[in-house]
């Protein structure tokens, strides 16, 4: 009898067997999904970065300072040079080439000064340093582009204004990613020219 208890039926022991190929694959498939978004938060968890000027946790970005207090040295720079361009007469009121070059070439002039004084600001860090040394650059080159348009203009030109680019990328980009990555709004592409 007790043979009888132990024995499987041939019918369920076939089912048994069929079912444990279609268990591992559902298994590994289930496995996988919820691995790969395991992983995710994982990895997304691990992307911080601390600020060395408040030792707060930042989600990081490439393009991100090591040190805040750059940031704001900067945006404070920016916000006043961007106010006394603010000042200038639009130039949708502006009637002629001539009268729109004086308020380009005033406006180049206070963004030029405002490079002097960022270019006073010194970086934390050799990677902040890297960072903010081409993105000075980047501004020196629209700095120049202004001036050639502000002379086409002085010469009586209705010229439009043309953007350099870096390495197929439009300069416009390049500076407002990082001024919007760090926080410095006022430091973003200036409009006046555009």
């Amino acid at each position: 009898m007790a043979d009888q208890a132990t024995e499987v039926p041939e019918e369920l022991e076939l089912q048994q067997n069929n079912r444990s190929p279609w268990f591992v694959v559902g298994g590994v498939i289930a496995a996988l999904t919820f691995g790969v978004w395991i992983f995710g938060w994982i990895a997304q968890a691990n992307n911080k970065q601390i600020d060395l000027r408040t030792g707060e946790e930042r989600t990081a970005a490439p393009d991100l300072f090591d040190d805040s207090t750059l940031s704001l040295g900067a945006e404070m720079i920016c916000s006043a040079a961007l106010s006394q361009v603010n000042s200038l007469t639009a130039a949708s009121i502006v009637t002629s080439p001539e009268e729109r070059a004086d308020n380009v070439v005033q406006a180049t002039i206070w963004y030029s000064d405002m490079l002097s004084e960022l270019e006073g600001l010194t970086p934390a860090t050799t990677r902040d340093h890297i960072i903010f040394s081409g993105w000075l650059a980047d501004w020196q080159t629209h700095i120049d582009d202004r001036q050639f348009f502000a002379q086409q203009l002085a010469d009586g030109n209705d010229a439009q204004f043309v953007m350099s680019d870096r390495a197929g990328e439009r300069l416009d980009r390049i500076i407002n990613r990082i001024a919007n990555t760090n926080e410095m709004y006022s430091c973003a592409f200036p409009v006046d020219v555009g």
